[in-house]
């Protein structure tokens, strides 16, 4: 069974510099054998479910004259949420 999503946090993206290092390596790839995998009987799979999970965002702008009442607004607002 193999299962994966993104709920942990954002993934961080390498720079520049990374992209253009790794296109210049080979992708070095193994076979079942060369792991010590055994694939008798692994000829046949059965995939239950694949489906990319909806992601709901949710935005609320916090109006204020000054920065000061702002950050007063913020701080009401995650108390209400019980953030903090």
């Amino acid at each position: 069974m193999v299962t994966t999503n993104y709920e942990v946090g954002v993934l961080r993206e390498p720079g520049v510099e990374a992209f253009m290092s790794a296109a210049k390596k080979p992708i070095t790839t193994w076979n079942a054998q060369e792991l010590g995998i055994e694939t008798a009987g692994t000829d046949c799979f059965n995939m239950v479910q694949m489906y990319e999970p909806v992601q709901e965002g949710k935005c609320e702008i916090l109006e204020g004259a000054s920065p000061e009442e702002k950050a007063e607004k913020l701080v009401t607002r995650l108390t209400e949420v019980k953030v903090i």
